[in-house]
């Protein structure tokens, strides 16, 4: 639970991996309900994979797809909207353990870090 004493991130401060107090960033099986395309689900994860359905590799749609899916489970949450507001101006990285996952994260510097700018744009659009 967020109190007084946390104070908001600087924009000179980096969040690299969502783990621990962060790990409501990630998309993978977080258990945090969200509603996307009229129906609720249990896990980002399990809404992007009916993305993924409707219209496979296609960039351009999932990561449009990802963004509502993310928007909708920072709203539906107020922990975790208030969370993404304290982190400020951070830059949010992805780091994974993962060297297939460099689409969506980063693997020892190298990756698109997808979530990360997903997350920054949600914060954008949300309290800027």
């Amino acid at each position: 639970m967020l109190n007084s004493s946390d104070s908001m991130l600087t924009y000179t401060d980096m969040i690299r991996g969502f783990k621990g107090r962060y790990a409501y960033m990630r998309t993978d099986y977080y258990p945090a309900p969200l509603y996307y395309r009229g129906k609720f689900y249990r896990s980002a994860k399990e809404a992007y994979r009916v993305a993924m359905e409707l219209s496979p590799k296609k960039n351009e749609y999932l990561l449009r797809e990802m963004f509502r899916i993310v928007k909708s489970k920072i709203l539906i949450n107020w922990y975790f909207t208030q969370a993404l507001a304290r982190t400020g101006s951070a830059e949010l990285v992805n780091e994974t353990d993962d060297p297939f996952d460099t689409f969506w994260g980063v693997h020892h510097g190298i990756g698109n870090n997808m979530l990360g700018k997903i997350l920054i744009k949600v914060r954008r659009k949300l309290f800027v």
